[in-house]
């Protein structure tokens, strides 16, 4: 029986060797071939993992982000007065970046681009803006954006790195302590 790191067949799958139990006699090199090549597993990246229906679960939540952003801009604009409301939809933006990265953040930032301009600048209902220092808000939304989406990409994507590198290094000290244990097993039973 071989140690297999992770609870389920997700990101990193590594084959440490066989048991310190489980030794037969007479093992060949076949076996020792296979198991080096499945100690060179490959990885799987965020994106292999997800499962369509968590695709369509958190491309759900992004949509909704949308939906509650336009509203909270509304309320903001028409009850409480704000005159800008914009940097509501840069929540959204930040959801997607934590959800699916950097190009739906662009993708997330253009559409909250789009919904601002289309329901709350004048004339409403256009994608037109006549007054200049909307268009300057617009374009310093979609600058912001962009950036805050791909700062929160590069936090994921960092954390995933240090996951993998965290669970490469429970796999190391495994394999170490099987092959401590091996040597220390096969010096007793052959001395």
């Amino acid at each position: 029986m071989a140690h297999v790191l992770g609870e389920s067949p997700g990101p990193m799958r590594c084959m440490v060797g066989p048991s310190r139990h489980e030794r037969p006699s007479g093992e060949g090199t076949d076996d020792q071939g296979r198991r080096e090549q499945e100690v060179g597993a490959r990885q799987m990246t965020g994106s292999e993992r997800a499962l369509p229906a968590s695709i369509a679960l958190r491309g759900g939540a992004v949509a909704l982000s949308l939906l509650l952003a336009t509203v909270a801009a509304a309320a903001l604009e028409q009850w409480v007065g704000v005159a800008d409301a914009s940097p509501v939809y840069l929540i959204p933006v930040v959801i997607a970046a934590a959800l699916f990265g950097t190009w739906a953040a662009i993708g997330t930032s253009f559409a909250g681009f789009l919904a601002y301009n289309f329901l709350f600048t004048t004339p409403r209902f256009t994608f037109e803006v006549s007054d200049p220092a909307e268009w300057l808000s617009l374009l310093l939304f979609l600058i912001v954006a962009v950036v805050i989406g791909r700062l929160t990409a590069l936090l994921r994507d960092r954390a995933e790195e240090a996951d993998r590198r965290a669970r490469e290094g429970v796999a190391l000290v495994a394999m170490s302590r099987d092959v401590a244990f091996r040597h220390w097993w096969e010096r007793l039973l052959f001395n």
